[in-house]
């Protein structure tokens, strides 16, 4: 299994970590929040992107209590097409990095910003080193992997979780032996 297509090695790598917030789960039917984004090589944090975004539309109660975000903080938000350029020029080519990351590059597709970066899923990842386990939650493998992951459900801080989880899998990919 060929994880990944480059001569540059993952850890000397720079990739992007992103995380959206939406007001529900169809790429079709809802609309994104808020964009969370980190640029990384190894472990050390290049740089961050965080966005609130006017959805143009009410947030469910659910999602409200979810994610703490509330009409009121992005009543003066911008809308997606105001930053859509903004979070292209971020993402620029590099690896996209995502916990079900098909999922935020289908929000950001029918919002005009189709992706053809190369991605990593630690959702997919995690399946494979870790085998014998029953969830793959960012939560579970944060907890799993001892990383912070403060504020949940806030996409930056979901995007840095991500980032951590990412590293440590990687290093079990180095190790080759999957954790049983």
């Amino acid at each position: 299994m060929v994880l990944f297509d480059t001569e540059i090695s993952p850890f000397d790598q720079v990739n992007v970590a992103l995380d959206l917030e939406t007001t529900g789960l169809d790429s079709d039917r809802h609309q994104i929040l808020e964009i969370g984004a980190v640029r990384f090589r190894g472990d050390e944090v290049i740089e961050t992107y965080q966005t609130l975004v006017n959805p143009g539309v009410p947030i469910p109660e659910f999602i409200q209590r979810l994610t703490h975000i509330t009409p009121q903080q992005v009543k003066r938000a911008p809308f997606f097409s105001s930053v859509a350029s903004e979070i292209e020029e971020f993402l620029g080519a590099d690896p996209i990095i995502g916990h079900n990351i098909q999922f935020d590059i289908g929000f950001l597709a029918n919002n005009g910003v189709p992706l053809s970066n190369p991605s990593y899923d630690t959702w997919d990842l995690a399946s494979v080193f870790l085998p014998a386990s029953r969830q793959y939650s960012l939560k579970y493998l944060s907890t799993f992997f001892q990383v912070e992951h403060n504020d949940a459900h806030r996409a930056l801080a979901d995007a840095m979780a991500t980032k951590n989880v990412y590293i440590k899998l990687l290093r079990l990919a180095a190790n080759k032996m999957p954790v049983s």
